[in-house]
């Protein structure tokens, strides 16, 4: 069964809570995006120890594109998400990327590794064993509103190919046309920010991605 999980980019935690109200009737998931200015030009909300202001039956996944997840990861543990999606590449340290996901296990937090575009499946096939979920990414990470990018789509096929079983996210221009061809690819989960959120009906929105 395909997933659909809006993404919410804020600039605090007031936001973060009207979007979610907005889309808690339809989903069970929502993903927020962390971004520090350094990994990514912009900044947005960052502020782990607010979330436990918010009340509400979704889970969150946290998509952390920030400069130094293993230093802030403990925080993002203690936040009550269900989820925490750190970003990996060919540089990034085994040991490290390891120790972040024995972390989340021990705090009872799924962990997943997240790709950037120009990030190739072969550049981090021996970090996939240590992820819940591997979210590749069909944008520049940091903005809403992007093009697709059609190479992901044999990102999708690669990954599928070398792990039959690994949950696969999509984040960037999904829309009915481009989640169609990315389940097809072998994609399990399809993230959407501003399709979901900029249209006039959102329950709508959503269904027409499955």
């Amino acid at each position: 069964m395909i997933k659909v999980i809006p993404a919410i980019i804020a600039k605090d935690i007031d936001e973060i809570a009207k979007k979610m109200s907005l889309v808690e009737p339809y989903v069970d998931w929502v993903q927020i995006d962390v971004s520090d200015g350094i990994f990514t030009s912009n900044v947005t909300w960052n502020r782990p120890e607010e979330l436990k202001n918010i009340v509400s039956n979704i889970s969150l996944e946290m998509h952390l594109m920030i400069a130094n997840s293993a230093k802030d990861i403990n925080g993002w543990i203690a936040s009550g998400a269900k989820r925490i999606i750190v970003h990996v590449d060919d540089k990034s340290n085994q040991e490290e990327v390891a120790a972040m996901a024995k972390k989340a296990k021990d705090g009872g937090v799924s962990f997943g590794i997240a790709l950037s575009p120009e990030v190739l499946v072969n550049d981090i096939k021996s970090l996939v064993p240590l992820a819940d979920v591997v979210l590749l990414l069909a944008v520049n990470p940091g903005f809403s509103g992007q093009e697709f990018n059609e190479s992901t789509l044999e990102k999708i096929t690669d990954l599928r190919k070398i792990f039959p079983n690994v949950i696969i996210e999509i984040d960037g221009g999904i829309n009915p046309e481009t989640a169609k061809k990315c389940v097809a690819a072998g994609a399990n989960i399809l993230v959407s920010a501003s399709y979901i959120f900029d249209s006039p009906n959102i329950k709508e929105a959503i269904d027409s991605l499955t």
